[in-house]
């Protein structure tokens, strides 16, 4: 598994961890939410190009990786997400 299959989980938390710390920010800082929000959009977007080109060198293989969210009991609910050049 390459690097970027492996940190795929940080093309969502980016800009899921920027909207966070702008939500505690004030007003009178809006170029740093900007420049912090179009920074961890342009990040991500970044990484998510480096695992499409990555996936693309491979032979149609697809990288699937499954975590438990939820547990009920003896019910599971997985979230996680597909890698493949579709």
């Amino acid at each position: 598994m390459s690097w970027a299959a492996a940190n795929l989980w940080l093309i969502p938390a980016l800009p899921l961890a920027a909207a966070a710390i702008l939500s505690v920010t004030r007003r009178p800082h809006r170029r740093l939410a900007a420049a912090l929000s179009i920074g961890a959009m342009s990040i991500a977007f970044l990484l998510a190009l480096i695992a499409f080109i990555g996936s693309l060198g491979g032979h149609g293989e697809h990288v699937v990786h499954n975590f438990d969210w939820l547990a009920l009991g003896s019910t599971t609910v997985k979230l996680g997400w597909v890698l493949d050049p579709l």
